[in-house]
């Protein structure tokens, strides 16, 4: 609902002040003895000049709230300076080497006491010049939790009372029919893009944003004054019928995944998600297995350049020894910078997370319940070097980050089993066999699966099926005591 126009003067007129505001806390926060100035103490300083909330015009708490923005916006964007003008490289390359001298340099950086060192001043003066200030002439407000007030009215509609410039002054704008469950939270921000043109950013509870009636309610601590009046007042209705809260839409109940070798995720009945995740991380692995024994063989050449030089400055040539020294550092300087090297590492990261989060949302989207396997643990079962190079801690924590966000944000939620003999346990007789060349097959002689092969990814992902419902294992219990309970019941 657009508001009148009385309601949008009032807000130009606080967002007018707020840039004026702005303004000066850039134009404060440049100046070089405010380099490490903290937050609570830049207050002091714009009171201490002046600058109170009666100058511009403003409420107490309003004037704070803005102050607050635009010095983390200040902070942000030095910090964007420094790394956009490589100056942690350059730290590294003025120590050679010297931990001492690079825990000084990155502690006096981080402090913000750059003034005590002139190398340190030179160069973060000359990021801060080399950046861009960001554009300012967008008009925008910022209010904090405790400058609005949201209420509905009688037909559903939400309205948002924002503190005005005057003593007990309110402006209320109204956000229109929002569902009950979905409320205003944290900070707001009121942009103005054009004349009339006012946009609200504000942010929802994660859980009823994103989460379908699948999930549980989290838990909170309520009183006992409060459950005895629910109680009450539930004894006091009529018994309603059983509501199946999953959600309908989708044909899976519950689903096991198991993580694939050239895919992220099969499920138990067969089904492939993230495709091609094996390749990706195979040609990366060659890759680099590839750079890292050339920078082996550089490493080395530069080690024996330095010990030819020690030979040389012994032998009473320290001309050859300067030469080669300095040869042997222009190696370290220019072929064994690991900037490159890094950023390659983060594009493979990049990729592999955006697959693995695909992958989860096309799981979420056919399933009410996800069963995977703890991936905080660790195997039970030894690999190779290149399965441990594919299957590393950081891969696993992005699979298990992607469970826990993106499945939630589906509507579906995710029960955690223990992954202990999933993989060797046939699911059709419930024998421990034996895997081997991507399948499984049961050893045991007397029984009518003997030596019947079966997928072991997805034998895998409908043993984990079956465990997320099995009371008896637990996801505290050692393999050894899963091995047991598994042996007992045949």
């Amino acid at each position: 609902m657009v508001p009148n126009q009385a309601k949008i003067d009032q807000l130009k007129g606080m967002a007018v002040a707020v840039q004026s505001l702005r303004s000066d806390v850039w134009s404060i926060l440049r100046q070089r003895d405010m380099a490490a100035v903290s937050m609570y103490d830049f207050r002091t300083v714009m009171t201490e000049r002046g600058l109170t909330p009666g100058h511009y015009g403003l409420q107490q708490r309003i004037w704070r709230q803005n102050v607050e923005t635009a010095f983390r916006e200040v902070r942000l964007w030095q910090e964007a300076a420094k790394q956009q003008y490589g100056l942690k490289r350059k730290i590294f390359r003025r120590a050679a080497g010297n931990k001492a001298e690079e825990r000084r340099l990155f502690t006096v950086l981080k402090v913000g006491d750059w003034l005590s060192d002139p190398w340190l001043h030179k160069h973060t003066r000359k990021a801060f010049r080399a950046k861009p200030k960001p554009s300012r002439q967008k008009l925008r407000l910022s209010f904090d939790s405790a400058s609005y007030n949201t209420k509905r009215d009688s037909e559903g509609r939400l309205w948002l009372s924002l503190m005005g410039a005057a003593n007990r002054q309110r402006i209320k704008l109204c956000f229109g029919r929002v569902p009950e469950k979905l409320t205003p939270c944290g900070e707001i921000q009121v942009f103005f893009h054009a004349e009339n043109d006012i946009q609200i950013h504000t942010g929802f509870d994660e859980f009823h944003a994103c989460a379908g009636d699948a999930i549980p309610e989290p838990g909170r601590k309520v009183s006992t004054h409060t459950r005895r009046a629910e109680r009450e007042s539930l004894s006091a209705k009529a018994p309603a019928a059983p509501v199946d809260r999953a959600t309908t839409n989708k044909p899976y109940r519950i689903l096991g995944i198991d993580a694939g070798r050239t895919e992220a995720f099969i499920d138990s009945h067969g089904t492939v998600y993230g495709h091609g995740l094996g390749q990706l991380c195979e040609e990366h692995d060659a890759k680099t297995k590839g750079k890292r024994a050339s920078r082996s063989k550089l490493r080395e050449q530069a080690k024996a350049l330095r010990k030819q030089a020690e030979v040389a400055r012994r032998a009473g040539n320290p001309e050859k020894a300067r030469r080669l020294t300095r040869k042997a550092d222009n190696i370290y300087a220019h072929n064994l910078s690991t900037g490159r090297q890094t950023a390659a590492r983060s594009r493979h990261r990049a990729r592999v997370r955006d697959l693995i989060f695909r992958a989860v949302h096309e799981i979420a989207a056919v399933t009410n319940c996800i069963a995977a396997e703890k991936f905080s643990q660790n195997f039970s079962y030894d690999r190779s070097r290149k399965q441990n190079r594919l299957n590393s801690g950081w891969m696993r924590s992005i699979v298990a980050e992607a469970l826990d966000a993106a499945a939630r944000r589906r509507g579906s939620s995710v029960i955690h089993v223990n992954p202990a003999y999933t993989s060797q346990q046939v699911r059709r007789c419930g024998h421990l066999g034996k895997r081997t060349n991507g399948s499984v097959y049961c050893t045991e002689g007397s029984c009518p699966e003997f030596r019947v092969k079966y997928h072991d990814d997805m034998d895998a992902a409908g043993s984990i099926e079956d465990r997320a419902a099995d009371p008896h294992i637990t996801l505290s219990m050692t393999p050894k005591q899963v091995r047991e309970v598994i042996l007992s019941r045949y």
